[in-house]
């Protein structure tokens, strides 16, 4: 049986629409079959959830493999995912677990909006209230006030951060607009970092971009990108079995997915890795793509009550002192190598590198958490025990 990504895309969208159909009750909506604390105390590892409450209102979860006593590291995920991304390999071919063995106190949050951190103290989570954020409030809140919090909870006066794709440019964002926290933080590990996103090739960008899908969702009252749920995982799960070709288009289609680097047993976990988030997220990032420019979010003919300026302030990369490495792929469809090597880096400081960028050949942007092969987790492992401890 033949197929391709228009029908992959057109199974993709209808489902999206079941799962975003405004019915009041998205918080009944959880398709996972597992949590990450599942997937950590399945592999035999010690875990704890932890819950953290922001100072705009957003109760986070905040998954712990334990190791008492030794250097806390954050992972912060990137968009549409949840800690669960981290956790997905088996240990020997997996960072998170991999530091665990090599004497790290690991920690994983869950953004805003996610299935594992859903709660705010007043606001109603099918509200446009609820969802009004993009990633500026995931660092100004979300992983700023994670990492004070873990760092009380340990007595350690510093972190190192591991982020993919959205978490880079939200760590990026913290560290250029709250300078307090450049003293808390010793290294940032950033992997496949979604700050330009011009050239990407993938088909779902492509797809949003010509449907207006974000426009469409607000316009039928949703305001946030629905996860995976009953409908998405009964169509994937089916289609996936019967058909193995649909989910290795799916994989290639949203990330240029190489199917000889993924674990083929763990593809029922990886095709239930999405999350919530919200349409002003994927808008930001639209906004960041048409304009070549890592900006903040452009409110068109209202930026001159929010910026007193009629486009949005550049969000000032070159600013940043924290040490960082940067690793990408040469496959990556959605942070293209041109967008990285031509756009990233030139704004960041030269000083700050501990080591060239990593260019991975043959890796694409979900291979930086879900690669088979573990050579490169062990050189990140050994980055962070370098400059994270």
């Amino acid at each position: 049986l033949m197929v391709g990504r228009g029908e992959v895309l057109l199974v993709v969208l209808l489902c999206v629409v079941a799962e975003a159909a405004p019915d009041g009750d998205i918080t009944s909506k959880r398709a996972f079959t597992w949590t990450p604390t599942d997937l950590i105390v399945d592999l035999g590892y010690p875990a704890e959830l932890h819950y953290v409450s922001t100072s705009d209102g957003f109760r986070l979860a905040v998954d712990r493999i334990v190791n008492t006593g030794r250097q806390p590291v954050l992972f912060v995920h990137g968009f549409i995912m949840n800690a669960g991304c981290f956790l997905l390999n088996l240990p020997n071919d997996d960072l998170a677990f991999m530091l665990y063995d090599a004497g790290f106190d690991v920690w994983l949050i869950n953004l805003r909006g996610t299935k594992e951190s859903p709660e705010h103290e007043t606001l109603d989570r099918g509200s446009r209230e609820y969802w009004n954020f993009t990633f500026e409030e995931y660092g100004q809140y979300d992983v700023a006030e994670v990492v004070k919090y873990v760092l009380s909870e340990t007595g350690f006066a510093r972190i190192p951060l591991v982020s993919h794709s959205l978490g880079g440019a939200t760590v990026m964002y913290m560290l250029t607009h709250m300078p307090e926290m450049t003293d808390l933080i010793s290294f940032h590990l950033c992997l496949s970092p979604a700050v330009y996103i011009t050239y990407g090739t993938s088909a779902m960008i492509e797809f949003a971009v010509e449907t207006h899908a974000v426009d469409v969702l607000e316009k039928l009252g949703i305001y946030y990108i629905p996860a995976f749920g009953p409908v998405m995982d009964l169509v994937l799960s089916g289609m996936c079995e019967s058909i193995p070709r649909f989910c290795e288009v799916l994989l290639d289609e949203i990330a240029g997915w190489d199917w000889s680097n993924c674990n083929t047993s763990r593809v029922d976990y990886y095709v239930q890795t999405t999350d919530y988030s919200s349409t002003k997220v994927a808008q930001h990032l639209l906004q960041i793509r048409s304009s070549s420019n890592f900006s903040l979010y452009d409110y068109g003919k209202d930026n001159m009550l929010h910026y007193g300026q009629a486009t949005p302030p550049l969000i000032p990369l070159w600013n940043m002192t924290t040490p960082i490495m940067l690793f990408y792929g040469s496959k990556d469809s959605l942070v293209s190598v041109k967008d990285v090597e031509e756009n990233l880096i030139p704004h960041l400081d030269p000083a700050t590198f501990v080591d060239p960028p990593r260019k991975v050949e043959g890796w694409n942007h979900m291979d930086m958490v879900w690669a088979l092969d573990g050579t490169e987790y062990q050189l990140m492992t050994q980055y962070l025990l370098t400059y994270g401890m």
